[in-house]
């Protein structure tokens, strides 16, 4: 076994090409994820503008409109800040992974069974964009609903479905990746405790 390197301690196998390309995914996951955000952003106003030109063509109030106009910016802003707040996350993780820290690894495990619940919800989402049945308040009434989901499945563009889709996959595969490589053999004995 070779000597260990600078910082790492006494006792532990030098890092295997597992825990490195496993860190290595991990930030492109959140470069990603970055692109997605910055895609949802970039898509926004145009979306907006579309579903204005649309729903006034349907029985939604102006008020109705306005709110429903409000209520897809600030999710587009907050699914925005929530993927760079993951971004700079799995960083950090693949950071402590790649000096052997087994806490990084476990929280990594959580994250990633996490990414891959939202990846498919993601996945889900860019999917059904476009056959959007319904959108409204608690004080629309159903056809009212049926038509403002219309609008704003009509309203989408042509790009953004396709995009955010594969976005969401390669996330998908990138988590399950980032998993079984920080649970392989090697991987095991690098983040094991040293002994004292």
């Amino acid at each position: 076994m070779p000597p260990p390197g600078p910082g790492q301690p006494a006792g532990r196998p030098s890092r295997p090409a597992s825990v490195t390309l496993a860190a290595a995914l991990m930030i492109l996951v959140g470069v990603l994820g970055l692109i997605m955000a910055i895609t949802s952003l970039a898509a926004m106003n145009t979306l907006v503008n579309r579903f204005r030109e649309r729903a006034a063509d349907t029985d939604a109030t102006e008020t109705d409109v306005n709110n429903l106009v409000t209520a897809i910016r600030v999710i587009t802003i907050v699914i925005a800040i929530a993927l760079l707040l993951l971004a700079v996350l799995l960083i950090l993780l693949a950071v402590g992974n790649l000096r052997g820290s087994n806490t990084t690894r476990v929280l990594t495990w959580i994250v990633c069974v996490l990414g891959v619940l939202c990846g498919c919800c993601g996945l889900f989402g860019a999917l059904t964009s476009s056959r959007m049945t319904t959108f409204g308040t608690a004080d629309t009434d159903a056809a009212t609903a049926e038509q403002l989901g219309r609008a704003l499945s009509d309203s989408y563009p042509g790009w953004w479905s396709g995009v955010n889709g594969t976005l969401s996959v390669l996330q998908l595969l990138g988590y399950i990746a980032v998993a079984v490589l920080l649970a392989l053999p090697a991987a095991n004995a690098y983040f094991r405790r040293p002994a004292r």
